[in-house]
């Protein structure tokens, strides 16, 4: 009987002693206890810097800045080299075009486009562990977009045929055209930009802990996506206020509004109309980021 109490006395001690031992754990990885920093990489994010933090014993937090410049400052010299008529930043390019009237006097035969590309947010996420052991993570949270232009771009109107200004330039900001104007300095300026612009959120599934409390280092792998009710290409138009020039929308209404596009437009008028539906009604961005986390303390 003795020795019965006595086994009996030493398992309940252990359990005891594991049971003291989980719950000492659970109290050190609460809230705000721990804190990580860690650097990633994402497929349509860029570069991110990542801060950490314990929250629950299954539940993290995670603040991450994500931006493209310094990605795009390392790949742009290369691509000049090897492929310049792919240039990463600034965006270039060169359209043939032919608008011609002549009361007030319009000559376009060539649009050359210039501009950046800006990708800058601030995501605030909770990443959810089924398991207190778990790596596995659901991961919800909002980004904020800090560049609401994800593209801005800047298109100089040439005249092939003669020496003479596409536009003239007692009429910029005052001639509409195609429904937009130059600005005050003849230039006409486009900008893509999505179509929820300031508040995103954000779902999506992952494994790896943004605070490890077993190692000084851990590895984070995420997948999700973010709602941006889509992607839409606007122009400044100059012609009510040049000091405070307003948005217009280049989708499908405003081709059928304005008859010169749809003849230059020709035989690639549904196709157009297709791509730029498409791309206007896509609801969501897909993530991908790996991130490289240290635990400070």
């Amino acid at each position: 009987m003795k020795k019965v109490l006595a086994i009996a006395s030493a398992v309940a001690l252990t359990l005891a002693s594991f049971n003291a031992q989980a719950q000492i754990a659970d109290q050190e990885n609460v809230l705000f206890n721990h804190w990580s920093i860690g650097v990633g990489f994402g497929f349509s994010e860029g570069v991110q810097i990542t801060a950490g933090t314990t929250i629950l014993p299954n539940l993290q937090g995670r603040i991450v800045y994500n931006t493209l410049s310094p990605i795009v400052a390392i790949a742009n010299p290369i691509v000049a080299k090897f492929a310049p008529e792919y240039s990463i930043n600034p965006v270039q390019a060169t359209f043939q075009v032919g608008v011609h009237q002549t009361s007030p006097r319009i000559d376009v035969d060539e649009v050359n486009v210039n501009g950046n590309i800006h990708d800058r947010s601030l995501a605030l996420l909770a990443d959810f562990f089924p398991s207190k052991k778990s790596s596995f993570h659901i991961t919800g949270g909002v980004m904020f977009n800090i560049h609401p232009q994800l593209v801005s771009l800047t298109a100089t109107l040439v005249n092939k045929s003669s020496s003479e200004p596409a536009v003239d330039p007692s009429n910029y900001a005052n001639t509409e055209f195609f429904g937009i104007t130059t600005d005050p300095e003849g230039k006409v300026h486009l900008g893509v930009q999505s179509g929820l612009n300031v508040v995103q959120p954000y779902l999506g599934i992952g494994f790896g802990r943004a605070v490890s409390l077993k190692s000084r280092v851990s590895f984070n792998f995420d997948l999700g996506v973010t709602y941006i009710g889509g992607f839409h290409l606007v122009s400044r138009s100059y012609y009510e206020d040049p000091q405070k020039p307003v948005n217009v929308e280049l989708n499908q209404a405003w081709i059928d509004a304005n008859p010169d596009i749809k003849d230059n437009l020709k035989e690639n008028y549904d196709n157009t109309v297709k791509y730029l539906n498409m791309v206007n009604g896509f609801p969501v961005q897909p993530y991908m980021r790996f991130t490289l986390a240290v635990r400070l303390f």
